[in-house]
């Protein structure tokens, strides 16, 4: 199914750059190698968000539960890193 209303969808800014890029948060730190390896930095979290809805949040997803903003989805994509691309444009 496709996410209704994905170009509402909230993605925390501070999940991003305090969680997911953050090279000493306890438990994040390890999935910040994967994000640091695509060539993602704490200081550009912007493109990761960007890249994380545009090439994720049209993909079909499967319910999860409920948070606190509301319906959970899981979404099994690809994302492609700015190293995929020369000098890390698009």
């Amino acid at each position: 199914m496709q996410i209704p209303n994905a170009d509402r969808a909230v993605i925390d800014p501070a999940k991003l750059h305090g969680y997911l890029l953050s090279r000493s948060h306890p438990v994040g730190r390890f999935k910040a190698v994967f994000f640091l390896a695509l060539g993602y930095s704490p200081g550009d979290w912007r493109r990761l968000e960007a890249d994380l809805r545009s090439q994720h949040l049209s993909e079909g997803a499967t319910p999860q539960g409920h948070g606190s903003y509301g319906q959970k989805y899981a979404i099994r994509a690809t994302l492609v890193g700015l190293t995929a691309y020369p000098e890390g444009g698009r």
